[in-house]
């Protein structure tokens, strides 16, 4: 997940460009381009569609967390620079 490297900003602007690239797709692509998905006009719908995709992919990394445990667990996973997940007050004074 984005939250030890980036902090939970990572993890907003994340689910941010994830709500708006699937929306795009959901009107653009699927509704028009390929018809496979009928939207109803108006802005409550698009903002349900955002809604939706920020909110379902926060679930889906949620569940993941839950059933895999936080990736520093992970034997497989690559080793953090401890540079990435320092917290405020570990941060530097020289930038």
């Amino acid at each position: 997940m984005h939250h030890c490297r980036f902090g939970w900003r990572g993890e907003v602007v994340f689910l941010a460009v994830m709500a708006v690239q699937g929306t795009f797709r959901d009107y653009i692509e699927a509704g028009q381009a390929l018809g496979v998905i009928a939207i109803a006009p108006g802005i409550g719908t698009l903002l349900l569609d955002v809604f939706l995709w920020g909110g379902l992919t926060a679930l889906a990394q949620s569940v993941m967390r839950l059933v895999a445990g936080p990736a520093a667990a992970d034997p497989l996973s690559r080793r953090p620079r401890k540079a990435d997940c320092r917290t405020a007050a570990q941060e530097p004074d020289h930038i």
